[in-house]
């Protein structure tokens, strides 16, 4: 999604389908991942390859129609926290996607940088996390190879979550090809370390490793963070639901993302519909606590919950006369309009 180049530019391939190639942003024995630009919409994409060079010839056809079945459903995943899938093709001895570019830094990169976000901040991480992963879950398309460097972090604290559609099908091409096989991310649920082919619980599994990170640093064993002092936060009941969510057996896990993010905003606190801007960076805010009878607002990165007595900061939009001819139809609520 984004990141520095790991390729010197001569070696990079001029295009990919129409996609004009800028950088290498990372590569395994399988595929390649980077930075393009789509020349005809004039925006940067992420242009992911796989190759089949080294693919079993018989196997070649099969293959490429479980690739075209994978970004059949990974379309399905219209949401704001989901980088979306633009596009999907082939060229000689290759498969490649087009997927949304974020401007942002992933997670991994922050958390090597030593994360100095509050419990709000932090839960506003992992929350949309969550929920991203339980709407595809929803549409049957769980991600299941989560990893921070797959989860960019915007501007105003917004999360894409990218690398749906890949999971399954490097699994299978990494089986039907004599290259080296795929390093197993130290996030893989232990069933698909084994290479078996997983389902919504092994994204529960790896989600929680991540929010265990997130909330309670590496050495999660080593007593209660900094940030949450004078927080009425019980370790024992975090690492209790940590432990359900990372059980060696599926069966024994929440059985949705969602599940999961309950029992976690439970445990600490913190309200979904918390609005979370980074104070450290000037004309941000701190958290915001919603009212039950708050309001709703869409902004480009998401839905926001907001009390009442924050959307009266806002000036009201000019009216202007009614015009259907060029109708936006971007769905969007009023900051006016109830939550139902």
């Amino acid at each position: 999604m984004s990141g520095p180049s790991g390729a010197a530019p001569d070696e990079l391939p001029r295009a990919i389908g129409r996609y004009k190639i800028q950088a290498r942003l990372a590569g395994t024995s399988t595929n390649d991942v980077y930075r393009g630009f789509d020349p005809m919409i004039e925006r940067p994409v992420v242009v992911k390859v796989f190759r089949l060079k080294q693919v079993d010839p018989a196997a070649d056809a099969a293959l490429k129609q479980a690739f075209y079945q994978e970004m059949q459903r990974t379309g399905l995943l219209m949401h704001h926290g989901i980088a979306a899938l633009f596009d999907a093709g082939e060229e000689p001895g290759m498969l490649f996607m087009a997927t949304e570019y974020v401007d942002g830094s992933n997670l991994a990169e922050r958390l090597a940088a030593g994360i100095t976000w509050d419990l709000a901040g932090r839960a506003s991480i992992v929350v949309q996390v969550l929920d991203a992963l339980d709407f595809a879950g929803q549409l049957g398309v769980p991600h299941l190879n989560l990893k921070p460097t797959n989860i960019v972090i915007g501007p105003g604290h917004a999360v894409k979550v990218g690398g749906f559609g890949v999971g399954s099908f490097v699994s299978r091409l990494a089986a039907a090809s004599s290259a080296p096989g795929v390093p197993v991310s130290r996030y893989a649920s232990p069933e698909r370390a084994r290479g078996e082919a997983g389902d919504g619980r092994s994204d529960v599994y790896s989600a929680a490793l991540i929010a265990r990170e997130v909330f309670l640093g590496s050495d999660a064993g080593s007593g209660l963070p900094d940030y949450l002092d004078g927080q009425s936060v019980d370790l024992s009941q975090l690492q209790a639901v940590f432990a359900r969510a990372l059980s060696a057996n599926p069966e024994d896990r929440h059985a949705t993302c969602e599940a999961l993010k309950i029992d976690l905003l439970l445990v600490l606190g913190v309200g979904d519909t918390t609005v979370w801007l980074d104070p450290h960076v000037p004309g941000g805010h701190g958290s915001v606590e919603a009212a039950p009878d708050a309001v709703t607002m869409m902004t480009p990165s998401g839905v926001y919950v907001l009390p009442d007595t924050v959307t009266d900061s806002f000036a009201p939009a000019p009216e202007r006369p009614a015009d259907n001819s060029d109708a936006d139809t971007t769905m969007m609520e009023s900051p006016g309009k109830k939550k139902t």
